[in-house]
């Protein structure tokens, strides 16, 4: 194995080299001289211990090489600090093109800009080199490889508390950051035009995955496919964290052994295992340009692809060789990998299945067939070795990469992973499918996403059910540096001493009940939300929100205004909406705030929304101005309602515009002998004495504002605040902030509520 040692020595000069800060003739006197004595005296000569199969002179040669390596990329850096120098300078017109593709998040746009000159206002002019990430409001259309000018203040990123922002800037070549400048785009432009056609597309897969996909199922798909894990609401986020299977929704190592694994064993049924492995290794290829083809990726498709390799052959010795050769090729090209908490886990889970999963495997498959010799057992061997047994390997060589970092234990992992993992093949081969397909044609994408979406879903709530409670994981001490090693050290020694078995994998049937299982889930989520004659008003605990979702008897459906964050709002929708529901009949804004109306705009792009109706101006606010321009770029009618007018959703189903109050625009719900007033952010005392005199009975008022102008209001019939918090209520009051999301049913003649907490 000398390649593997090689590579080894190569690496360990790039971590020698960071602790050292040696200049870059320093560790080229060392590979050169380790190189000239090392041919000046035949190799045969040279003693060397037993196990080492070169002699150790080759080692300091590539160590030396590693070092200068990374003493290059030091001296690039700092060339590139001339730009540091205008740090807290005051304004500054900075002139470059956006020199990565930019990371569009629902409250920002980062751009990475790869400055060409800065210019200050006395009209000194310097040519500059170094990378600027830059902050801008989102909705922006800023693309990879457009020039621009930015005039703004340049600063240094910040350090940060739980981990030096600085420092993982610094990693990417970044030294320098604006936020919020004035920006303006310049003609021409930069870049490679293969990235950019792959950016593209990409974006186009997105956009695709948000209208088949309902949120938050649409987020783990593009997460899962596409690499954009930036939509997930916080509560999910955080459960895919406690639970430990966050690997699932990142395009890493993990992701693509599994990926790789499951490819060879479906494929291997099918075909030898040389055309097998081709196919695999093709399959992950298309996967890697698919999501993008950034450096992440293509590292842990490489990594992985060297170990399906190592597998194939049969050799653990040749897995550890690609393996080792990869990292190094790729720390060749960027020496600051090492220090890349996703290059960790690449690197630590391929290592774990190259040298456990076998084993493990074929240790339980002996010992499942000697106690019940029969196919039943040689089936579920192979489903426990494919999932239960795959995930234990890779933990046991990615747990203290895992502890040192984040520094939680999660005690639910061994549980969620086997349950989760089996679905994620049949979901990235599905949701692929389904993009595929979608950017061809459409319709029939959203027919594949139908047999997706279940498999998303189940990962969610499962996710979700897992993390809730105190136990499903526990915070850990700071597990230094001393505390890896010594957890290395001691699984070192375990392995040398365990005896390697090999024995092919088998593969777990029963597809066919997979399909059914997924057509049956599908079937009753549809069944669930099946218009069922009664009225719904769904009132969501959203933060800030004011969103009420009316579902009309025969299923037509009416959003009445938002919430700040599109993707809480769009997950809330999906959870009380039938699967693959992409679709609003109307939306209506009533108010004249901003923060209500945010979150739209994201929610605009990703249904098909028939028709806007403006209780309130269009130019209310620059957010209301917005939303009214991308509905006209996309043909939407966009009527003004006036007081008195009134909406006919349903026969038997009204909505009054009534009088402004407050400059928010109250409604009143009819539904047979129901009344329902959706009031502003005040009580709405003139309004109750309208209806009063008008002989308009209330079955229940809904009110949208902070809880102490509330707390001591009598309401008439069913009283409920809404997107406020609140500890106590009086009696026959219901908040969202202390009773979760609540839903209104009516059949005409009576009203009930449910609490969803």
């Amino acid at each position: 194995m000398p390649l593997f040692w090689l590579a080894l020595a190569f690496l360990s000069g790039i971590g020698l080299a960071a602790c050292l800060l040696l200049p870059l003739p320093a560790w080229v006197m060392i590979a050169g001289v380790g190189a000239v004595v090392l041919f000046w005296r035949p190799a045969r000569r040279w003693p060397r211990p037993g196990w080492l199969p070169l002699p150790p002179l080759a080692l300091v040669v590539a160590l030396g090489l590693g070092g200068a390596r990374y003493a290059l990329h030091t001296a690039a850096l700092e060339r590139s600090a001339a730009l540091t120098a205008w740090h807290e300078q005051g304004k500054v017109a900075l002139q470059g093109w956006v020199c990565a593709p930019p990371d569009r998040r629902e409250r920002v746009t980062l751009l990475t800009v790869c400055a060409e000159q800065v210019e200050a206002p006395p009209g000194t002019v310097q040519t500059v080199r170094g990378r600027v990430l830059v902050t801008l409001l989102p909705f922006q259309t800023w693309e990879y490889g457009q020039r621009l000018r930015l005039y703004g203040t340049l600063q240094a990123p910040d350090e940060g508390e739980a981990f030096s922002y600085r420092a993982y800037l610094e990693r990417r070549g970044i030294l320098s950051q604006m936020a919020y400048p004035l920006a303006r785009a310049l003609p021409g432009w930069r870049g490679n035009p293969v990235r950019a056609g792959l950016e593209a597309l990409r974006q186009r897969a997105y956009d695709l995955v948000n209208r088949c996909y309902p949120q938050p199922e649409a987020a783990l798909v593009a997460g899962i496919l596409l690499g954009l894990d930036e939509d997930f609401p916080p509560d999910l986020e955080r459960a895919y964290q406690t639970t430990g299977t966050a690997h699932i929704i990142a395009i890493s190592g993990f992701n693509m052994t599994l990926l790789s694994g499951s490819l060879l064993a479906l494929l291997g049924r099918i075909f030898p295992l040389e055309i097998a492995g081709g196919l695999s290794l093709l399959g992950m290829g298309l996967y890697a340009l698919l999501v993008g083809g950034d450096p992440a990726v293509l590292r842990a498709a490489l990594m992985s692809g060297l170990a399906l390799s190592g597998r194939m052959v049969g050799r653990a010795s040749a897995g550890l060789n690609a393996l080792a050769l990869s990292a190094a090729g790729l720390c060749l090209f960027n020496p600051t990998l090492p220090w890349e908490v996703s290059f960790q886990l690449s690197v630590m889970a391929t290592l774990g299945l190259i040298l456990y999963a076998e084993p493990l495997q074929a240790g339980f498959t002996r010992a499942l067939i000697r106690r019940w010799r029969s196919p039943l057992a040689q089936r579920l061997a192979g489903w426990v070795g494919e999932y239960l047994l795959v995930t234990l390997a890779a933990q046991l060589t990615t747990l203290p990469v895992l502890l040192a970092h984040f520094r939680r234990l999660s005690l639910s992992l061994l549980i969620a992973n086997p349950l989760i993992l089996p679905a994620q093949p049949a979901l990235m081969v599905l949701g692929g499918l389904s993009v595929l397909v979608g950017l061809l044609a459409p319709a029939l994408g959203q027919g594949l996403a139908g047999l997706a979406w279940p498999l998303a879903a189940y990962s969610n709530r499962l996710v979700l059910a897992l993390s809730r409670g105190g136990l499903a994981s526990l915070p850990v001490p700071p597990f230094e540096m001393g505390s890896v090693g010594l957890y290395y050290a001691l699984l070192l020694g375990l392995t040398l001493a365990w005896r390697r078995m090999n024995l092919r994998p088998y593969v777990r049937g029963g597809v066919l009940l997979g399909g059914l299982g997924l057509m049956t889930g599908l079937v009753w989520n549809l069944a669930l939300f099946r218009p069922d004659g009664q009225l719904h008003l769904v009132l969501f605990d959203l933060p800030q929100s004011q969103a009420i979702l009316i579902r009309a008897p025969g299923g037509q459906t009416l959003l009445v205004d938002g919430a700040p964050s599109a993707n809480a709002l769009d997950a809330a929708l999906g959870r009380y909406q039938p699967a693959l529901a992409r679709r609003l009949d109307a939306l209506l804004i009533t108010s004249p705030r901003a923060a209500p109306v945010e979150g739209l705009i994201l929610t605009l792009q990703r249904y098909e929304v028939e028709q806007i109706l403006w209780g309130v101006a269009p130019d209310a606010t620059r957010t209301h101005t917005r939303l009214a321009d991308q509905a006209r770029g996309r043909g939407m009618a966009q009527p003004r309602l006036l007081a008195g007018q009134v909406i006919l959703l349903a026969p038997d189903l009204s909505l009054e515009i009534l009088p402004s109050e407050a400059g928010q625009t109250p409604l009143l719900v009819r539904y047979g002998d129901l009344r329902v007033l959706i009031a502003g952010e005040t009580w709405p005392q003139a309004t109750l004495a309208a209806l009063a005199r008008r002989g308009e009975g209330l079955d229940g008022v809904i009110l949208r504002g902070p809880a102490a102008e509330f707390s001591a209001l009598n309401a008439p019939g069913v009283g409920i605040l809404l997107g406020s918090p609140v500890q106590t209520l009086p009696a026959g009051w219901s908040a969202t902030g202390l009773h979760g999301t609540l839903i209104l049913t009516s059949d005409g003649r009576s009203l009930s509520l449910a609490h969803l907490k």
